[in-house]
């Protein structure tokens, strides 16, 4: 099948992508809902997600700029056996009625080239190079790269952070841990 390619995907509609390609231009990506269930998003602008109802999942999801998923009524989630890369910084939020929710980009195969911020119950974020993230859990936090990991945020209950490139190091800015830290770094 041939990709859709357009220039800009817009006015706050909802997206539910079961396969194929869909090819979006710098006018970037903003939706009121977004499910990915198959096929590949990218985009050379920025892709926006504001959902008010059901979960967020991401699959195969190329961002040329910046990455916003924002969940009032849900989780974010990804798709198993896909990439998300992004060259920007990337922005989530998971909640429910005003209480957080799962946040997880868990792939190994992930790339955030920019800061990743996190707000959500337990965040889970894998990156295949290089990862910086700013977290705020209400429960706890597992985060890995294989490059240099830093970490700054909080979390209400364990961190776990690991790095698995050579030589990686992990480096913590202001950081506040509930309970449980666990670091595992190469570097």
């Amino acid at each position: 099948a041939t990709p859709v390619s357009l220039d800009s995907l817009g006015n706050q509609g909802a997206l539910a992508m079961m396969a194929g390609a869909l090819n979006v231009g710098n006018g970037g990506v903003s939706l009121g809902g977004f499910n990915q269930a198959g096929g590949s998003v990218s985009t050379t602008g920025n892709f926006a997600v504001t959902q008010a109802k059901d979960n967020t999942q991401v699959g195969n999801l190329t961002v040329g700029g910046n990455l916003s998923l924002t969940n009032t009524n849900g989780s974010i989630s990804q798709l198993a056996n896909s990439t998300v890369a992004v060259k920007g910084t990337t922005t989530l939020v998971g909640g429910t009625e005003g209480k957080p929710t799962d946040v997880s980009l868990n792939s190994n195969t992930n790339s955030f080239a920019g800061g990743v911020s996190a707000t959500g119950k337990d965040v889970v974020l894998n990156a295949n190079g290089a990862l910086t993230t700013a977290i705020t859990a209400a429960g706890q936090a597992n985060l890995s790269a294989a490059g240099n990991l830093a970490v700054s945020g909080s979390t209400e209950a364990g961190l776990t952070t690991t790095t698995t490139g050579m030589g990686s190091t992990t480096t913590f800015g202001t950081t506040s841990v509930g309970t449980d830290l666990s670091v595992t770094s190469t570097g």
